[in-house]
């Protein structure tokens, strides 16, 4: 039976050593493509971000939206909201109404995968769940699916949104008194 139990002592040993040794290799290959990475770890990327990166963008209504993806790759939603905030002059992630109005429009828009099987048909928003702030939707452009995602560190695209405040009319008449 001690024999049995020294056994059972090493096979843990080893499994653990090995997985350890996986996650290390894991941990130095998390920016590429559209793996997860934890919550803690930052793509740095996001870092290269700035106003120069808006690119060509469309109107429909009051909200201007990018036509491209901020990046290629996929981000995980903390690295999408900084993305979206380092661009700066009120860029943003999307609301869920919102994505759902770019869903609508994908077409007039340009640049959405509608292919299910490339990780890059489903967009963040910034529309948590009502009490639930760690509960995000998002949205899938392959089939017009609207999801709560509990796992932040899920990849996902990124296009950015603003609204754009109409500017005061001008077209005041003046009366004049004889």
């Amino acid at each position: 039976m001690k024999e049995f139990g020294i056994l059972i002592t090493l096979t843990f040993i080893t499994t653990f050593g090995c997985y350890s040794q996986v996650q290390d290799e894991y941990q130095e290959s998390t920016f590429q493509g559209a793996e997860e990475v934890s919550i803690g770890q930052h793509n740095p990327i996001v870092d290269l971000i700035n106003s120069n990166s808006v690119g060509q963008t469309i109107k429909i209504g009051n909200l201007e939206i990018m036509k491209n993806d901020i990046v290629e790759e996929t981000l995980n939603w903390n690295d999408a909201t900084a993305a979206c905030s380092n661009l700066g002059d009120g860029w943003r992630l999307p609301t869920k109404k919102e994505l759902h109005v770019m869903y609508i429009n994908r077409k007039k828009i340009g640049g959405f995968s509608s292919v299910s099987d490339t990780g890059k048909e489903n967009y963040w928003s910034s529309t948590s769940e009502s009490g639930f702030n760690e509960n995000v939707y998002w949205q899938s452009f392959s089939d017009n699916d609207i999801s709560l995602s509990s796992e932040k560190i899920w990849t996902y695209g990124v296009r950015a949104v603003r609204t754009i405040t109409p500017a005061p009319s001008n077209n005041v008449k003046k009366i004049s008194w004889h």
